[in-house]
């Protein structure tokens, strides 16, 4: 079912979340027919979904590392793969959405974060955070994305406050983010040279 318009006439019609969704990969596999469109985030070497039977929804798909800052060997999130995502976001605004990436934890978070703030425009980005965290509790949304989604954006660093201030004193927050670190510590030093 389409979410309703989020634009009509520059005024905000109806309600312009509520047809988006965050999830995993597995999770995505089994929903992935309910929605109109999808942004797929995934590693370069990484599966992304597959539709055998037509029709299936306009999927785009990004390629980058669930990295906060450069890492040597990952590709980095970029500004033009904010920008891509906004741009497919509103041309399929009447859409159901579904923005996954491997886990619905990092990257899909932080380009839904983008997504939502854009459709709620300037000023509301704090409450564009508690949609995202309202539907995915679990979500951390990845940093350097939503530095690159704030930057798209025109935000002036609103973005990046609202998930810093989110964080602030969250020592879980900070414990998971150091893991992830770890997780790409390893496998960096696990690749062949």
């Amino acid at each position: 079912m389409p979410s309703a318009g989020y634009r009509e006439n520059g005024v905000m019609a109806g309600d312009p979340i509520s047809g988006i969704d965050i999830a995993g990969l597995y999770e995505a596999e089994r929903i992935k027919r309910d929605y109109g469109a999808i942004i797929s985030i995934a590693d370069p070497d990484e599966s992304t979904l597959g539709f055998r039977y037509e029709p299936y929804p306009e999927q785009l798909i990004l390629r980058f590392a669930d990295i906060d800052a450069p890492w040597p060997g990952f590709p980095l999130p970029t500004i033009d793969h904010a920008a891509e995502a906004l741009a497919f976001a509103r041309l399929n605004a009447n859409e159901d959405l579904l923005v996954h990436c491997s886990a619905g934890v990092s990257r899909s978070p932080a380009v839904a974060l983008g997504i939502i703030a854009d459709r709620l425009g300037d000023g509301f980005e704090e409450a564009a955070l508690a949609a995202v965290i309202a539907k995915r509790p679990e979500a951390l949304p990845n940093m350097m994305v939503v530095h690159h989604m704030d930057e798209a954006l025109a935000r002036g660093g609103a973005l990046v406050r609202a998930l810093l201030a989110w964080q602030a004193g969250r020592l879980d927050l900070l414990l998971r983010r150091l893991q992830r670190a770890a997780g790409h510590l390893a496998r960096a030093l696990a690749e062949p040279r």
